[in-house]
């Protein structure tokens, strides 16, 4: 008898598991963005004429990628089943049974099951050598993918507050129904108003920071390629120093071909702080505005 061999995510799942794919903008972000790009392609190459090459370019990447991220959104899945539950995206697949599963954190983009003992698979492997990458404002998050005792769940997030996620794993793990809702009730709960004003305040900076730069590289200024160079030559050792320790990392997690690329990241972050540098210690270059005057200048003496 022939064993026919079929890859992990076409085989039948669990019978009577409930399954969760992306929904909401996580669904559609993608669409949003490269659908128009699809569109223009098609209508330059349905004109013809000079801007059919430009046409057909925008149309087989912006077709190449909604196709790419099709492919991803089908093999992106939860499952959950009697025995426990199984996230499957690119690159890991992680399951546990409903037993391993102690407790749900519920901070907003960053939801999970945390684990009571850590998972010794591969995936799980992968997924911690990207611990650093959790993110600074939840070191606790980034502590349990760091241990393998956690399975991110932020991708089916809109399946917690509108969908029936909740429930089907109160149905199968009552042990959780309690800290789940709990979590989420905690976590939609309304922010200080200090920390609002903090937030308000942090984006008033940002927008003024975009406006400035976009004003700026209108008007086009003297002195802003030097005063650029300035600013390069302070930010980019802080991005050397992250890819750095990234590395480091990986490099203790013996996760090899994480650090050879993140290796590579280091050393790109180097050059360009080499290069900013270089721009800042180099003297300041005479204004074109001047030399133009005293060319003028010259002509209408002669």
């Amino acid at each position: 008898m022939t064993v026919r061999r079929v890859k992990p995510w076409r085989r039948a799942g669990t019978p009577g598991a409930a399954r969760y794919r992306l929904r909401g903008w996580r669904r559609w972000l993608m669409w949003a963005m490269f659908a128009p790009m699809l569109g223009g392609g098609l209508v330059l190459l349905a004109l013809g004429g000079d801007g059919a090459i430009g046409g057909a370019v925008l149309t087989v990447v912006a077709g190449s990628v909604l196709a790419a991220w099709e492919w991803l959104w089908r093999r992106t899945l939860l499952e959950l089943s009697a025995d426990g539950l199984r996230l499957r995206q690119l690159g890991y697949t992680l399951e546990a049974p409903w037993s391993d599963v102690a407790g749900f954190h519920a901070a907003p983009m960053a939801q999970g099951f945390v684990l009571a003992q850590p998972i010794d698979t591969p995936g799980a492997r992968r997924l911690a050598a990207a611990a650093a990458y959790a993110g600074p404002q939840d070191p606790q998050r980034s502590r349990w993918i760091g241990e393998r005792r956690y399975i991110p769940v932020d991708a089916f997030a809109w399946h917690l507050h509108h969908g029936t996620l909740v429930a089907e794993v109160a149905a199968r793990a009552p042990h959780l129904e309690a800290p789940m809702r709990s979590a989420l009730a905690d976590a939609s709960r309304p922010l200080p108003a200090a920390e609002r004003r903090k937030r308000v305040w942090l984006a008033a900076l940002i927008g003024a920071l975009v406006l400035l730069g976009v004003v700026l590289g209108w008007m086009q200024p003297p002195g802003l390629d030097r005063a650029a160079a300035y600013v390069y030559a302070a930010v980019a050792p802080l991005a050397a120093l992250q890819v750095a320790l990234a590395t480091w990392q990986a490099v203790r997690s013996r996760h090899w071909l994480i650090a050879a690329l993140l290796t590579a990241a280091t050393l790109v972050a180097l050059g360009w702080w080499a290069l900013a540098w270089q721009e800042v210690m180099a003297p300041a270059r005479p204004a074109a505005s001047s030399s133009s005057t005293s060319t003028s200048t010259s002509t209408s003496n002669r």
